[in-house]
């Protein structure tokens, strides 16, 4: 019996440590890269990122969040003193267009020069385990973004960390950037509202499949949109679908200058719809001209974007709205 226990005790330690061989290529204060002792392969918690200011950066279960108005982010790698004079390797990719990322070098010019054109910063760790550089950053819009890990040798690489841009570095409520293209509002239709004259027209409550309607009167002719939003999303590209129409009316979309917040460009949009840029505080607003229209008739209208399209609002044209 105890000859069975010693040998049950035997099998189990060896196939937690072969498991944790497995998942993890260091131990647990030194962190080694398998076959190359010289280098980290270790957990990403090692890499803490902070501002000159000291302020404290905003994290959810995803990402951590950084001002748009922050142009120098510092990284720090502290794996601890056993890890003393190893060389780390902390890439960054999935790097937003438009975003100049720069990697830098502190005094001690910690950063391999070779490497910073790959996005990766290469470092000597100290003799505390211990090494800091920093990235510049330049062009940041809200929903920006980048991602970062340690790599090493025979592909083995981290867990990755994000970090998204938003206006003020907060957590925005809700994202409204295209997933694909974050130059793009992927928003909810309900952000876009319109009336007729001074008379705000009123968007009934959704149906069962998620849609809208709402009712004018069919003597209107001009209909101004507005859409709102916030900072966040300052300067992005709306672009507003208006379809299914009923035969014999038309809409004329007031182009008069889509990076001012106001105006509406068909020429770089379908034949049905229009884009327009947002304005600095995330809004923006057009005029429709409607032709032919009559008791009945009716059109739709929602939001695309890249690979997105929102639920629709349909517009129908009565003799008086209640």
């Amino acid at each position: 019996m105890r000859t069975k226990t010693l040998f049950s005790f035997v099998t189990t330690t060896a196939m937690v440590l072969l498991t944790s061989a497995l998942i993890n290529p260091a131990s647990a204060t030194t962190y080694s890269c398998n076959n190359f002792s010289s280098q980290l392969c270790a957990p990403i918690s090692t890499v803490t990122v902070s501002l000159d200011s000291k302020k404290p950066l905003t994290t959810n279960s995803t990402t951590t969040f950084v001002s748009t108005k922050v142009s120098k982010l510092n990284f720090t790698i502290n794996a601890g003193a056993d890890n003393a004079s190893k060389t780390a390797t902390l890439q960054f990719f999935d790097i937003s267009a438009g975003l100049k990322f720069i990697v830098r070098s502190n005094s001690d010019s910690a950063c391999a020069p070779g490497n910073t054109i790959q996005k990766e910063c290469q470092i000597t760790l100290g003799a505390e385990g211990k090494k800091s550089f920093y990235v510049t950053l330049l062009d940041a819009e809200p929903g920006m973004h980048f991602q970062y890990k340690y790599v090493g040798p025979e592909a083995w690489t981290s867990a990755t960390k994000s970090m998204t841009f938003s206006a003020d570095g907060k957590i925005p409520v809700t994202s409204e950037a295209c997933a694909s293209n974050a130059t793009q509002i992927c928003g909810p239709v309900t952000n876009l509202s319109f009336s007729a004259g001074s008379k705000k027209i009123k968007i009934s409550k959704p149906d069962k499949s998620g849609n809208f309607k709402a009712n004018i009167s069919a003597a209107s002719d001009l209909l101004k949109f507005n859409y709102k939003s916030s900072s966040d999303y300052a300067f992005k590209y709306l672009y507003v679908d208006f379809y299914n129409l009923t035969s014999g009316l038309s809409i004329l979309i007031d182009t008069s200058s889509n990076t001012l917040g106001a105006g509406c460009d068909r020429n770089v949009a379908p034949a049905r719809g229009c884009y327009i840029q947002l304005s600095s505080k995330g809004s923006a607003s057009f005029i429709i001209t409607l032709n032919g229209g009559a008791i009945g008739k009716t059109f739709n209208f929602k939001l695309n974007g890249a690979g997105y399209t929102s639920k629709y609002v349909v517009v129908s044209m009565v003799k008086k709205v209640k």
